[in-house]
């Protein structure tokens, strides 16, 4: 699932509401839901508390505003943050490597960044086989201030 910029939830609001319906904003972090514990739901608008009964059914629903939009930016936020990590990370190595550089650039991490160092190690390997999917969520990220 692909976040949205807090103005592009406003506007699909703004459809919906036109046409008598309720609009909740929500962003899912983690897996998908196949056990209990990893996956929760960020929500917002004036009707999220309808959405938070699904609580008593086993999903985690985390109310953060009362507002659309609110919750798009919070998963706007969280996804700019891990999936621009990774994708930084990648580029400086693929930089590290064109220079001849890479070997020393791991020693020094594995000496002065270990968990970043195991973190990249163990999700990176992923992240070319996701790339694609993230294009239109990084676009949004990028409108997500205007």
């Amino acid at each position: 699932m692909q976040c949205v910029a807090p103005q592009t939830a406003r506007n699909i609001e703004q459809i919906i509401t036109a046409t008598g319906n309720c609009c909740i904003d929500a962003g899912i972090i983690g897996p998908p839901p196949t056990r209990e514990g990893v996956t929760r739901f960020y929500a917002s608008g004036k009707d999220v508390a309808t959405f938070a009964e699904l609580n008593k059914y086993g999903l985690d629903v985390r109310l953060v505003g009362d507002e659309v939009g609110q919750a798009s930016g919070f998963k706007m936020c969280y996804a700019s943050l891990t999936k621009g990590r990774y994708a930084i990370a990648l580029e400086q190595l693929i930089a590290a490597q064109k220079m001849g550089l890479y070997d020393a650039l791991i020693a020094e991490m594995a000496m002065s960044q270990v968990p970043m160092l195991e973190d990249m190690q163990r999700m990176l390997p992923g992240v070319p086989a996701k790339a694609g999917r993230w294009i239109g969520e990084m676009e949004e990220i990028a409108h997500g201030t205007d």
